[in-house]
């Protein structure tokens, strides 16, 4: 077995470097550490898109938020289902122009639904805000007569419908008392 051995050493073992097996050894051990790497560095990439997109998800909450809130404070002519869900009414805020509409979601992006205007769509947002693919929906607001508030639901979903994130919360009615739609 001995002889074998040293017959062996003296055929790969060459003269000017490494031997054949030695050779092997160094290519699976770079092999191992490229593959190891490799897997980390995908690990480390889809945890940051997770972590952007939620980022993204607070940010593009933050700003549906202050809208929402501003269109709904500050609303007149607001007009209520027999559920107190809000129907209509006028913004005074963010649109330039005074329609009669309301909020909707429109192919998860948050609009104004112009009444006054064969119910045309106002992005309330650009489409850049919406990165990533996140969609939005938002549940109608629904008046509640005892505090005089709008209580509103907004959900940021990722392109697959997953929820990112949800908020609910009060909007005080600021320009009078809403009436029920006839």
């Amino acid at each position: 077995m001995k002889d074998f051995l040293n017959k062996f050493k003296s055929k790969t073992k060459s003269k000017s470097g490494m031997s054949l097996g030695e050779t092997l050894v160094a290519v699976l051990i770079i092999l191992l550490v490229s593959l190891s790497l490799a897997s980390t560095m995908s690990l480390a990439a889809n945890q940051y898109v997770k972590t952007k997109r939620k980022l993204e998800a607070n940010i593009l909450m933050s700003s549906l938020c202050t809208i929402v809130s501003d269109e709904l404070g500050y609303a007149t002519s607001v007009k209520l289902d027999s559920s107190n869900n809000v129907v209509s009414f006028i913004g005074n805020n963010y649109l330039t122009d005074k329609y009669t509409g309301k909020l909707a979601s429109l192919n998860g992006r948050l609009a104004y639904v112009n009444i006054d205007n064969n119910n045309e769509f106002i992005e309330l947002l650009a489409k850049s805000a919406y990165s990533n693919g996140m969609k939005v929906e938002m549940q109608e607001p629904k008046y509640n007569s005892a505090n005089n508030t709008y209580k509103v639901t907004i959900y940021i979903k990722d392109p697959g419908d997953k929820p990112l994130i949800s908020k609910t919360f009060d909007v005080i009615n600021i320009n009078g008392v809403p009436e029920y739609a006839s």
